[in-house]
C-alpha cells in the first residue's frame, strides 16, 4: 500500500488489553517521531483488575482505573502528546463511524506560498478479544472505502493466498473503470479485467500482450 507521507495521521485502536496494553507504546514512540500532526485514540470499557497484572501492561497502582485511560494518559505525558481515550466498549457503528471521521487541518507544503487543507489519515486497529468487536471493525471500514480500494483490497487477498497455497489461478475484476492503477497490488499471472468505457464498442483485448515464441524459447 502506498501512503502519504505529509498527511496528518489519526489512529484509533480499540482494545488496551493484553495485546492493546502492549502495542500502545510503541505506537505512541512512532507517532512522536512523525514530523506531522498526529492524533492517537484509545478504546476500551475495562478497568484494570488484578489478574491482568500477570500478562498486561499495568501496575499495581493502575487497579480500578480505566484501561484506556490509564494508558492514554501515562504515554501521552512521556512523549507530548495529546491525551484522546474513550472510556467505553466501541459496539455500534453510528460510535464508531463517528470515530473514524477525519478531520481536515491546515497544511504547510514545500515550495507553495500557502497552506491546504488536509484530511486526517485514519488508520483503525482492532485490538479486541472477540469476533463480534473484529466483525464491527470489518464492517465500518470495509464500508468506507471506496470501490477502488475494495478492488485493489480484495486483489491483494487474491495475491496473498495464491503465496499461501502456491497455486497461480487467474483472476476476474469488474468495474475497472474505478481503478486508477494497480501499482499497490502488482498481480501476478492472468488477470481477466471487465472495463466500461463511454462510446467504446464491445472489445476484448491483451493489456500485456505475451510474446509466445520467446517464451517457448526460454
Amino acid at each position: 500500500m502506498k501512503f502519504s507521507m505529509t498527511r496528518p495521521v489519526k489512529i484509533v485502536m480499540l482494545g488496551a488489553g493484553s495485546t492493546g496494553g502492549h502495542i500502545a507504546p510503541h505506537l505512541y514512540r512512532l507517532l512522536y517521531s512523525l514530523d506531522r500532526p498526529v492524533r492517537f485514540i484509545l478504546c476500551d470499557g475495562d478497568v484494570v483488575e488484578e489478574k491482568n497484572l500477570v500478562r498486561q501492561n499495568f501496575t499495581p497502582a493502575d487497579l480500578g482505573e480505566n484501561k484506556a485511560r490509564v494508558l492514554a494518559e501515562r504515554y501521552s505525558a512521556v512523549f507530548g502528546l495529546e491525551t484522546e481515550y474513550v472510556p467505553s466498549f466501541v459496539e455500534d457503528e453510528e460510535q464508531l463511524h463517528a470515530l473514524l471521521e477525519p478531520e481536515y487541518l491546515w497544511m504547510r507544503q514545500p515550495g507553495h506560498a500557502y497552506g491546504v487543507r488536509e484530511p486526517e489519515q485514519v488508520i483503525l486497529i482492532g485490538a479486541v478479544d472477540n469476533n463480534k468487536s473484529r466483525q464491527l471493525c470489518h464492517r465500518v471500514f470495509y464500508d468506507r472505502l471506496s470501490l477502488s480500494e475494495k478492488i485493489r483490497a480484495g486483489m491483494e487477498v487474491s495475491e496473498l493466498m495464491k503465496r499461501l497455497t502456491g497455486r497461480n489461478y487467474p483472476v476476474f475484476v469488474d468495474n475497472m473503470e474505478s481503478v486508477d492503477d494497480l501499482n499497490n497490488v502488482r498481480p501476478t499471472g492472468q488477470v481477466i479485467m471487465a472495463k466500461c468505457v463511454s462510446g467504446a464498442p464491445l472489445a476484448v483485448r491483451p493489456v500485456r500482450p505475451i510474446d509466445v515464441a520467446q517464451r517457448q524459447a526460454a
